[in-house]
């Protein structure tokens, strides 16, 4: 069984293009596109959308674009996969530098990135699962946060 989602076609006067593009305009390097992240050659926010917020991402792949997100639209890549993008291309300055960040932690001592370590566990224990802690990897019906984010 195929766990992708199905395409649909939209009806009316507007073209696909025309009518995301008119979507993805207010997202675009908005407060609602937030936690902005670059880490090497991927994209990820958190981006509050119509239902909910959503985890977005966008990689730069040897085969082009790769992206997701978790909003239920069935429009594959989504107007959010669409914000992210051009949020980059507008203020790629808003994203926090992951690669810079882990620099700098490689000058800290041992005992207090042990210590951050607990405190990101106790914040987000769902992080657990990428350090490979069994029973703490996405469940079903979850958001595979473990593969891309």
């Amino acid at each position: 069984m195929s766990t992708s989602r199905p395409r649909t076609r939209q009806s009316g006067a507007k073209s696909r293009s025309s009518a995301i593009s008119d979507r993805v305009e207010a997202y675009i390097d908005s407060p609602l596109v937030s936690h902005r992240v670059r880490f090497d050659r991927q994209l990820f926010a958190r981006i509050q959308g119509n239902y909910g917020i959503y985890r977005t991402w966008v990689r730069i792949a040897s085969r082009g674009l790769d992206s997701g997100c978790t909003c239920p639209s069935d429009w594959q890549p989504c107007k959010h996969v669409s914000a992210l993008e051009l949020t980059w291309r507008e203020n790629p300055k808003s994203f926090f530098d992951v690669e810079g960040f882990v620099k700098t932690l490689a000058s800290r001592p041992k005992t207090e990135l042990i210590d951050i370590i607990g405190k990101l566990i106790t914040r987000a224990p769902e992080g657990l699962a990428t350090l490979g802690v069994k029973g703490f990897d996405a469940q079903d019906g979850e958001d595979g946060e473990d593969s891309e984010w």
